[in-house]
């Protein structure tokens, strides 16, 4: 159908010529009145008709090749105009659908069409004359809204651009009594706007309930309808259709699965996720898939792929390219090391309380390690290799123990002979010198004498005896016991000390063979530890034997081995009568971990022991090791402690080449263990209360970085930039600590950004956003006032900038 005014084609339906102007009279074919009197166009001027076509340019679908249309919305200019119906969640229909172009309305009748006039054909030649200033006025009303299509397009495309480039990073969202919270952009005075209520019942002021935001910043993930903190429905909600009535919100807000506990992101609609049901799923933007169920932890690698442990002890491995899954290992306890070949992994043992080892490769091959192993204490790389404890009991007889000084001795002693201390002697010699001095005068009444002799038979004698003294020259008195032998009619002198000290020899053997008889009957178990390795290549083999259990240490992914050996038990001299079984015991004890065990520290790496070179430092309390990244260097700790725990390290640093240690520098001393950074080891010295100096080790020497400043939650940022609090309170009652929150460039200078901060976000020197004393503020640069976002915040998430973290 062609104008009569200037003969060019109409679009079906249209009341104007959107060329001359011209009202076009009715058609009455066209069956279209329901939607006319739904959509009275009849008022519209065509200028009007325009806008109308440029309002509903947003929907995508509904206009051919505008790829910019959806920018219209968000175009400052339309902000008035009503909004365009949002987009409904995947699994939730469209209430109110809007009509597409050229699709029939739920009331059976076709919607009017909208002609899309950036796409008409180019006006023909015709005669001037046949134009009025009708004709002029629509060709401009035509070009005028054609531009205003083209700017919208324009804009649209440049500001989801900017949203999608990072500026939404500069977003923030936080957790205030139960509802989430949002703020486009945290350079400006942007109001927060309630994005929905989280909470199910109670207040959940979780910070993990803040939501994150996708890599691109184009989505905000959260949870909502939480029935406690950790479980909850998945949401989100592209962050550009945030409004300031939440009521317009709720529609945008995509309602993704229920029961979830935790959740990886893929991109912005790909992510795994496990619910309570310990189950995990993969979501692909659409469609959720179902992995495996009983799973208690999961992980997503590098090379795409979800790797996850389930109750009974599997592991398995999904594939995300081609939603394949794998059973890695059916029955494991943990995993020790997943090295690059394979992995290392126990399965406890119910019958020895112990710990089996295997190692599994990645096509599936796997082999026994060990059975029953004590300790695991690492894997490297290196060769595949993994370090594990194994005891060896030894039964060892008490008596093998003791260094016997007294065997060949006892073993010729026989008891005393009382005969043997008997020496003759005459009737004179066996009186008193008061006998002698009276019998020498009355020799008549000697019989007398011989009557008052006992017959007491003492030793067992059978003879008399006579116990008297006689006096020496210095007038002392010396007594003796004299025997008469009555058959022979022989006097002798005992030799008493004699005999006694016989006889105590002889009863000391008896005492030390009841104490040899008992040790020789007495066993006990001594525990070995022993230091295994086994790699692919190698097998198994012993590193080093008989160490202490409690230090030993796998250097990271170094392929050495750092171990203090127990001191080795020498045979004691013989245990006096006083002692017995226990006193080996006892010896036993600090021979291995009293003040006599050995206090050397040895490493072990190529197959060779090496003994600690004591100017490395002091060790005496066994050591710590810690090793970069990069493998180059290590730092190895002693420590000691006060009465009131109080911790002290001493230090020493190395370099690391071909499995060798060589010493860099040595008696650092710190107040806690440090981080590496590269092969950079950041350090708190001298630390008082809560602060100290943060030191650094680099390129084999270590100097001060910043001076008295907390050692909590200090950030190192990839522009050099730190964060760090001064005057740090410390965490009492279970309440966070607070403290003077300070940026350091890179030349140490200091900007102080407030006091009493409990927590903090870094975007970069310019923005720091951070909670203080329940109150949210942003940072926004030296020369510009903090500004308080909102108050009685207790949690917050924002697009942190990449940090190393300097706190042990």
């Amino acid at each position: 159908m062609k104008c009569v005014k200037c003969g060019n084609e109409l679009q079906p339906g249209a009341r104007f010529c959107v060329y001359c102007g011209a009202a076009v009279e009715a058609t009455p074919a066209v069956e279209t009145a329901p939607s006319v009197e739904e959509t009275p166009v009849v008022e519209e001027t065509p200028a009007e008709e325009e806008n109308a076509a440029a309002e509903a340019a947003p929907v995508a679908e509904e206009v051919p090749r505008t790829e910019a249309a959806p920018a219209a919305e968000e175009t400052p200019v339309t902000e008035e105009a009503p909004a365009a119906p949002q987009p409904q969640s995947y699994n939730a229909p469209e209430a109110n659908p809007a009509p597409a172009y050229g699709v029939p309305q739920q009331n059976g009748a076709p919607q009017q069409a909208v002609p899309p006039v950036y796409n008409q054909p180019q006006m023909p030649q015709s005669d001037t004359k046949k134009k009025g200033s009708k004709a002029v006025v629509g060709i401009v009303i035509a070009v005028i809204v054609l531009l205003l299509i083209l700017a919208a397009a324009i804009f649209g495309i440049v500001f989801l651009a900017g949203r999608n480039s990072g500026d939404a990073s500069d977003s923030l969202s936080y957790v205030k009594n139960g509802k989430l919270y949002y703020v486009k952009d945290i350079r400006k005075d942007d109001e927060p706007v309630v994005v929905c209520d989280i909470k199910n019942g109670d207040e959940y002021d979780d910070g993990s309930l803040a939501g994150k935001f996708t890599d691109d910043g184009k989505y905000l993930y959260f949870f909502n309808k939480v029935e406690n903190s950790y479980t909850g429905k998945l949401c989100r909600i592209e962050v550009s259709k945030i409004k300031k009535d939440e009521s317009k919100t709720e529609d945008a807000i995509e309602e993704l699965v229920s029961g979830v506990t935790y959740f990886q992101l893929i991109d912005d609609t790909r992510f795994v996720y496990l619910n309570d049901s310990n189950e995990v799923y993969y979501f692909d933007g659409e469609d959720k898939n179902k992995i495996a169920a009983n799973v208690y932890t999961f992980d997503l690698t590098e090379d795409g792929k979800v790797e996850y442990n389930t109750s009974d002890g599997a592991v398995g491995r999904y594939s995300i390219e081609d939603d394949s899954t794998e059973t890695i290992i059916e029955n494991c306890s943990y995993i020790i090391s997943n090295t690059s070949d394979g992995y290392f992994y126990a399965v406890y043992n119910e019958d020895s309380d112990r710990y089996d080892m295997y190692y599994s490769s990645k096509n599936g091959e796997t082999e026994k390690i060990a059975e029953n192993t004590y300790n695991i204490i690492g894997a490297s790389d290196v060769k595949n290799t993994v370090f594990y404890l194994t005891e060896r009991v030894e039964n060892v007889c008490y008596y093998d123990l003791v260094n016997d000084t007294y065997a060949e001795s006892d073993a010729s002693l026989t008891a005393p002979v009382f005969s043997d201390y008997l020496t003759p002697c005459t009737e004179y010699d066996a009186m008193s010198d008061w006998d002698r001095e009276y019998y020498s005068e009355y020799p008549e009444y000697i019989d007398s004498f011989y009557n008052w002799l006992s017959s007491d038979y003492y030793y067992d004698s059978g003879m008399l005896y006579n116990y008297t003294y006689h006096e020496d020259e210095d007038g002392n008195y010396i007594y003796n016991y004299y025997f008469y032998d009555q058959d022979n009619a022989q006097w002798y002198v005992f030799d008493e000390e004699g005999y006694r000290e016989a006889q105590d020899a002889y009863d000391s053997v008896g005492s030390r063979e009841e104490l040899r008889q008992s040790l020789k009957d007495s066993y006990t178990d001594i525990t070995y530890y022993d230091v295994h390795s086994w790699s692919v290549a190698d097998k198994d083999s012993v590193v080093a034997e008989n160490v202490n259990p409690s230090y030993v240490y796998c250097v990271g992914n170094t392929g050495i081995v750092t171990y203090q050996k127990y001191g080795n038990i020498d045979k004691i001299d013989w245990p006096e009568d006083a002692y017995g079984t226990w006193f080996v015991d006892d010896y036993i004890y600090e021979a291995r971990y009293g003040d006599s065990v050995d206090q050397s520290v040895y490493y072990a790496s190529n197959g060779a022991e090496h003994a600690w070179d004591s100017e490395w430092g002091s060790m005496e309390n066994g050591i710590t090791f810690d090793t970069a990244s990069s493998g180059n260097y290590a730092m190895a700790f002693s420590y000691s402690y006060d009465d009131d725990y109080n911790y002290t390290y001493t230090m020493s640093a190395f370099q690391i080449e071909n499995g060798e240690l060589s010493m860099l520098e040595t008696g650092m001393n710190a107040a806690s263990l440090g981080v590496w950074v590269g092969d950079d080891y950041y350090y708190f010295e001298a630390e008082s209360g809560n602060e100290g100096n943060l030191c650094c080790f680099s390129n084999g020497k270590s100097s001060t970085v910043l001076k008295n400043i907390s050692n909590a939650s200090v950030k190192r940022f990839e522009n050099g930039s730190i964060c760090a609090y001064s005057d740090y309170s410390g965490y009492d009652d279970y309440s966070s600590g607070a403290g003077t929150l300070k940026l350091f460039g890179e030349d140490g200078d200091s900007v102080k950004i407030d006091k009493d901060v409990n927590s903090y976000c870094y975007l970069n020197d310019e923005l720091i956003v951070y909670l203080s004393d329940g109150k949210l503020y942003v940072y926004r640069g030296e020369d510009k006032e903090k500004f308080k976002i909102d108050g009685s915040v207790t949690s917050f998430n924002c697009d942190q900038a990449s940090y190393e973290s300097l706190s042990y």
